[in-house]
């Protein structure tokens, strides 16, 4: 006798009512982490502004680290899958553009919406890292993986001989990772009150006068 394997159903109505739950969660955790710090935030109080159960979090997240770093994944990579953000496509659309102004603008497109998104929330997690062991090393993780797809790209403009005379990789990796921190972010979106389309623009000006030669800036 044939042997039937089971089949798990996942309903559409449940898988969308649970995303938005998550949805709500972490933008509770959002509001809750920018406006009181990792420290001065419980998981409680995440639950009760996302009116969800206390036990809920624990049982997805597992702890406030693990939210944190969900909600940070969510909002600068879209998900939690381990590609390196050098290796997503759109990192790598960017850097195969023929015209290096085109390639640095969509570079830095891609970075400054990014901060748009995760800025305030990246601040949080840069301003205390000696709190905790574990978010350090997020923090740590994160730096990395931003300097690593800014060098990405300053290497490819360093291969096909577009970068300024006597400028290298590395310092045009250092220039690009200093323009799309979360620093500079604050700085002109937060304290000066940039309008993002602002923001935005003078990274990319600025970054094409400080990195390509003067023939194509």
């Amino acid at each position: 006798m044939e042997e039937r394997v089971k089949r798990h159903y996942r309903s559409p109505a449940r898988t969308a009512a649970a995303e938005e739950t998550r949805a709500r969660i972490r933008a509770a955790a959002l509001e809750l982490f920018v406006s009181r710090g990792f420290q001065g935030t419980t998981l409680k109080d995440v639950a009760d502004r996302a009116d969800v159960g206390e036990r809920t979090l624990y049982d997805t997240y597992g702890n406030k680290l693990g939210l944190l770093r969900h909600t940070m994944a969510m909002l600068t990579m879209g998900d939690e899958s381990r590609v390196r953000a050098a290796d997503r496509p759109e990192a790598i659309a960017a850097r195969e553009l023929d015209d290096p102004r085109e390639a640095l603008a969509a570079h830095l497109k891609g970075a400054t919406d990014l901060m748009n998104r995760a800025g305030d929330l990246l601040l949080v997690a840069d301003a205390l890292p000696g709190a905790d062991p574990g978010l350090a090393r997020t923090v740590t993780h994160g730096n990395q993986a931003a300097y690593e797809l800014n060098l990405k790209l300053a290497q490819r403009l360093e291969a096909r001989g577009e970068l300024r005379p006597g400028l290298s990789a590395a310092d045009a990796a250092d220039i690009l990772f200093t323009l799309g921190s979360p620093g500079v972010f604050r700085t002109l979106r937060r304290m000066r009150r940039w309008s993002q389309r602002r923001y935005q623009d003078w990274v990319i000006v600025s970054a094409t006068a400080q990195l390509l030669d003067d023939g194509r800036a």
